[in-house]
């Protein structure tokens, strides 16, 4: 892969809200970015990481100045990189740079761009006309660590699994242990399944059957039948012992999540489902073990504007489990969107409520059908085998809307009602599992009654 002879380094949202204009030199086609002081460093860093040598005086960048000063920036020159993380090895354009007391108006153009992701650990995404690259520091020992575990991921699946294992995940580039910096292949013209679902305001069949075959070619990598992958944790999800809660998670814990705990704790039968879901997890491959429609990234042919393929990204807390467990969560995320669309008001009886929903279950059902017929096909599990695992799977889909409940009280101070309605639906299924996955999900089996 390579980039046009002539680059410039562009940087957007790096702790700044807001452009800033600045002086332009006659019939240069020049842009200025805020960017706070502190950044410059990590943008710096995050070039180096990918080969592109900034000059020595590139230190000044970092100094307070007066408010007008301009530095000189040399031109790019292409030349060989090795190793080639980028494809690229380049020095900044010949340009100016203003340096206030204050911010650093750092010059842009369109060819190179660095943008800081909001994410758990540092990250940077790196773009360019024909292509991109993520670039992921870890923060601290935790943050390091998963990323480690990422790395060993990808070149797990890069070297185990179907010839066409590749094409549900993003391409692995490079990992740096001296810097602590992973380096993957951007997926262009992309958005996560959430937000495309969201959306269009629809439930692509398509994209369901993508999904179950990206976690069934996932789990395949390493079936009982195959090599299995050393060095990973195996540890049950830790939803599973949220009535059972630890100093650690309880000093994390907001009011909010407090109560929930105390909610799950005055139901025993909650508890006993969850301690029997713990009980009989038995790590049998790799599992993707943060399975959520924020973790799936949906995109087109070249050229299309339809969304139709779907890759699997976030591999950082990737490790050996029950492989239902990710299709139970991935089953859930259908099942929070319509219980979060559903109005609540309290001047009509729940079953009202529901018939209210902007996102009905029934227009999702074909497409979780896709999914879990797909994943059956691609997993190669038998007839004898489909409906225990049904039942499985809907059960930590049941688990897993207790942890998107959690999540949703992390920030807050009470229990929304919504936050109630999840808690109860996932009681509700544990109770009727059978007839939760045929009424719920759409998918036909033997049902004891109306859930």
């Amino acid at each position: 892969m390579s980039l046009p002879g002539k680059l410039s380094i562009a940087v957007h949202k790096m702790d700044v809200p807001q452009l800033a204009a600045g002086p332009t030199k006659p019939g240069a086609n020049i842009h200025f970015l805020d960017i706070h002081m502190k950044s410059i460093r990590q943008v710096f860093y995050v070039l180096d990481i990918l080969g592109l040598q900034p000059p020595q005086y590139c230190q000044c960048l970092v100094r307070r100045v007066e408010p007008v000063a301009f530095v000189p920036v040399q031109r790019l020159e292409q030349q060989s990189h090795s190793p080639p993380v980028c494809g690229v090895a380049a020095v900044l354009e010949a340009s100016e740079v203003i340096l206030p007391s204050t911010f650093c108006f750092l010059p842009v153009m369109s060819d190179v761009a660095v943008e800081r992701v909001a994410r758990r650990n540092l990250i940077h995404k790196v773009t360019w006309d024909s292509g991109g690259y993520i670039v992921k520091q870890g923060v601290g020992p935790e943050g390091s660590r998963s990323l480690a575990n990422e790395a060993a991921v990808y070149r797990w699946l890069a070297t185990h699994g179907d010839s066409d294992l590749g094409r549900y995940f993003a391409g692995f580039v490079a990992y740096d242990t001296e810097r602590d910096a992973l380096t993957v292949e951007l997926v262009g013209n992309a958005e996560n399944l959430r937000d495309y679902h969201i959306g269009v305001g629809h439930f692509s069949i398509t994209l369901g059957r993508a999904l179950g075959n990206a976690l069934g070619a996932l789990h395949s990598s390493s079936s009982p039948t195959r090599e299995q992958p050393n060095g990973f944790a195996d540890i049950p999800p830790w939803i599973l012992s949220l009535h059972r809660p630890d100093l650690n998670m309880l000093g994390h814990a907001s009011s909010a999540n407090i109560e929930l705990i105390k909610t799950v704790q005055q139901v025993p039968e909650l508890g006993e489902y969850l301690d029997a879901l713990r009980g009989s997890w038995v790590p049998t491959t790799l599992i993707h073990n943060d399975m959520r429609w924020d973790n799936c990234v949906v995109y087109g042919k070249r050229g299309s504007g339809r969304r139709t393929r779907l890759k699997l990204i976030d591999l950082e807390l990737a490790q050996l489990g029950d492989p239902l467990w990710d299709v139970g969560c991935a089953l859930s995320d259908y099942l929070s969107l319509w219980v979060t669309s559903i109005p609540m008001t309290g001047e009509a009886p729940p079953d009202h409520f529901t018939r209210l929903s902007r996102y009905p279950l029934h227009r999702m059902q074909p497409a979780i059908r896709a999914l879990w017929r797909a994943y059956l096909r691609r997993a190669e599990l038998d007839s004898t085998r489909a409906t225990p695992a049904l039942h499985t799977a809907t059960r930590y889909a049941a688990a897993r809307l207790i942890h998107t409940a959690f999540e949703r009280t992390q920030l807050t101070t009470y229990l929304a009602g919504t936050v109630i309605c999840m808690l109860q639906l996932s009681l509700n299924i544990f109770d009727q599992t059978a007839d939760a996955a045929a009424e719920l999900f759409g998918i036909p089996g033997e049902t004891t009654g109306p859930l």
